[in-house]
């Protein structure tokens, strides 16, 4: 596994397009922070369905439909906070690549002494592996990556398996990970209550299979996340 000492971290979840996972994966990812004592600031950055912050009122908006709203990032490499998680909404990369080029973001978080992690939610599709191809093309090893394979959408994944994609990123120290599907029931029940995952499997006002199946899936997810910790947890 791959390690890096650094002292601030910027985390960036996007994917693909809506309904592949990736506002669960963050949601799972702000509960795993916390969980290791890592002190973060939470941004939810879907102008159109801010769903994140629902369901964590701690969280903070950014707006991404300008670059103008992308500069509390910047700004933040400064702040006492060392780590940012910013829940990417759907099609938001390319606002966000004007933003990194307009003000050398890269650049100054290196010299800030933090790493730009992107946490990508992938499907078992040709779409998302060829965003993640393109966003792999734009930054190279400039960022970190944890592959996150969410098994939220049916789909055959050896496509991925053999990608020349996959075969580069590895190569480039990306980390792979897994996020298996939740019981559709479950996930509605937390989402009609708006509770956090940690919160809807000990809310009693859910039936004792869903709780079950919502602990054991946190569980699960924070195992995953534990094969790239060394990316998302300051060292």
């Amino acid at each position: 596994m791959p390690t890096t000492k650094t002292a601030r971290n910027v985390i960036l979840v996007g994917g693909d397009k809506g309904g592949v996972g990736k506002s669960a994966t963050s949601r799972a990812l702000t509960e795993y922070l916390d969980e290791n004592s890592s002190p973060h600031i939470a941004f939810d950055g879907d102008d159109v369905n801010p769903t994140f912050l629902r369901f964590y009122p701690k969280a903070e908006r950014i707006f991404t439909k300008s670059v103008k709203g992308f500069e509390v990032l910047i700004n933040n490499l400064e702040a006492e906070t060392p780590t940012q998680l910013v829940d990417l909404g759907a099609g938001t990369s390319l606002m966000f690549a004007q933003f990194a080029h307009k003000t050398d973001f890269l650049d100054e978080a290196a010299q800030a002494g933090a790493a730009v992690t992107f946490v990508f939610v992938l499907s078992p599709s040709v779409d998302s592996i060829h965003l993640l191809k393109i966003l792999f093309e734009q930054y190279g090893e400039r960022l970190r990556y944890v592959i996150a394979k969410s098994e939220a959408l049916p789909g055959n994944w050896d496509l991925w398996a053999s990608s020349k994609t996959r075969e580069a990123l590895l190569k480039a120290n990306a980390v792979e990970i897994t996020i298996p599907a939740l019981d559709a029931d479950a996930f509605a029940l937390a989402d009609r209550y708006s509770l956090s995952w940690d919160a809807a499997g000990q809310d009693t006002r859910l039936p004792l299979a869903s709780r079950s199946y919502l602990k054991r899936w946190r569980k699960q997810v924070f195992s995953e996340f534990d094969q790239a910790a060394s990316f998302l947890l300051l060292s």
